[in-house]
């Protein structure tokens, strides 16, 4: 539900609201919000040990967050300004032929598309992430889109970066919030099998030597008698004489 809202909702919404204004004051606001992302993404290492020193250890697991959403919202409301005050039409700008008012919806869905990645990119930096219905799905489609900004701006500026770098990159900075699983529960049937298991076997092998000390000590004691086996070299093998019988 989480995914829909922040992926989907969100480009929706922003589609909506561009109906209400002209071209070129939508084409601003995605310029400025593309802009802005791609400066608080690889600002970030930067602004992040620089809010790590100044926040609180209470909300020291959000600084992430707070070290990226910080700098997009400074960089947005400046290069909004900026282009406002540079067109010279803070109010609105040109309006363009009833014929391609098509480009405005299109111009905020593009839009929707920039906050949703940079939003959910932000919930990936933070403990929120493990709050999300599927956390690999969530860190895909929000990475997925961050980096197709970055790669957009990167051709555009002809810099030499490759996907996979940027993506590696963007990866590395996600907090590794994940939902631990319980403790598996062990039947007590077999552990209680296993252990009388092992009993007899301890029991046989404590009981052996026990026996053979009993035998060696009963064929020390009565080895002539009921053990002939144990005799004596010199005399096993021969007849001991009957005093009572006498040769004829």
């Amino acid at each position: 539900m989480i995914e829909i809202l922040i992926f989907w909702g969100i480009p929706l919404l922003f589609m909506m609201m561009s109906m209400q204004s002209p071209f070129f004051q939508n084409w601003r606001f995605f310029l400025a919000l593309s802009l802005a992302g791609y400066l608080a993404l690889w600002c970030f290492p930067l602004c992040s040990d620089l809010f790590k020193a100044f926040l609180p250890k209470e909300i020291n697991s959000y600084a992430k967050g707070i070290a990226f959403t910080g700098p997009l919202i400074g960089f947005f409301i400046a290069l909004y300004q900026t282009a406002c005050n540079l067109s010279g039409h803070s109010g609105g700008g040109y309006h363009l032929p009833k014929s391609k008012n098509l480009l405005i919806p299109i111009l905020g869905l593009l839009s929707g598309f920039v906050a949703s990645g940079l939003a959910g990119y932000a919930i990936c930096l933070t403990p929120l992430h493990a709050s999300a219905a599927s956390d690999a799905v969530f860190q895909e489609r929000a990475v997925s889109r961050v980096c197709t900004l970055t790669v957009f701006i990167d051709k555009m500026s002809l810099q030499g970066y490759s996907v996979d770098a940027r993506r590696k990159a963007l990866l590395s900075r996600v907090a590794p919030w994940k939902k631990t699983l319980p403790p598996e529960k062990k039947d007590n049937k077999d552990d209680s099998a296993n252990k009388a298991e092992k009993k007899p076997q301890q029991t046989a092998s404590a009981s052996l030597p026990e026996k053979h000390n009993a035998s060696q000590k009963r064929r020390d004691r009565y080895g002539v008698l009921f053990y002939p086996q144990v005799l004596m070299p010199e005399t096993s093998g021969t007849l001991i004489a009957n005093p009572n019988n006498k040769e004829g």
